[in-house]
Order: C-alpha cells, then structure tokens, then sequence
C-alpha cells in the first residue's frame, strides 16, 4: 500500500528520494530580524534526516512592509545568505527544499508594525472595507 511513497520521483527534472513532502509550518523561528537562523536550520535538517524527501521552508514575505515580525521575509537581497545557507544544510541532508512565498494578508492582523495587503478591496464587515493596493 506504501511501497510508492518510499520511492524516489522525479518532478520536473529534481529528483526527490521519496515522496515525503514536509509542509510549510509556521515556526516564527525568524524572530524579529525575520532572517534565517541556526535554530531554523537544524529543524528542516532534523525532518529531513527523519525521512522527508521534499522540506518546504515556512511562509516568507515578498513584501517588505506587510512582513511580520518573526516569519521569514525574502523582499531584500539581505536574506539570501540565510536562504543559501539553509538551502545548502539541507542539501547536505539527502533532501530538497521549497519555499511558501506569501505578501501577509490578513495574517499580519496581529502585528502592528506590518502592513495589510490585499489584492482589491476587500469587505471586513458591513461598515469596514480593507482598500486594495496599488502599484
């Protein structure tokens, strides 16, 4: 019944070691650099020696104003030493790894400091509408 999901595949041309997929979890690892760190690293090295083929990294802004403090942010060159680093770690491990690319949303709520975005007005409620951005 499970003999496929211990077998490796190839997807587009990157071959995975089997067909575990370890999802996007929200660590808040980050902290409020929102970069990658060693305690962030160890724990996709760590699911990634426990079996998984393909490690998603946690949902990372793209959008420097609605990323909130202690999720990861990619909307600067700045980050890409941490992503390498993290990238090659698992590498190391006999894994992949991918990433949840996000602009924050209404998931930034609870944060202050980060800014709502969405896509085109959006109602909240009867008497609140969010405005949509414009570029």
């Amino acid at each position: 019944m499970f003999n496929k999901l211990f077998s490796p595949i190839k997807i587009r041309g990157m071959e995975l070691k089997n067909r575990i997929i370890f999802p996007a979890m929200g660590t808040k690892f980050a902290g409020n650099s929102r970069m990658v760190n060693d305690q962030l690293i160890q724990y996709h090295v760590e699911r990634v020696k426990g079996g998984t083929g393909l490690s998603m990294v946690e949902v990372t802004s793209v959008h420097a104003k609605s990323a909130p403090r202690r999720y990861l942010a990619i909307c600067d060159d700045k980050y890409i030493p941490g992503f390498r680093k993290l990238t090659d770690a698992i590498h190391e491990a006999g894994g992949k790894a991918g990433i949840q690319l996000w602009q924050g949303s209404l998931a930034v709520g609870s944060d202050k400091t980060a800014q709502i975005l969405v896509a085109s007005d959006m109602p909240v409620s009867a008497e609140v509408i969010l405005p949509g951005i414009t570029i």
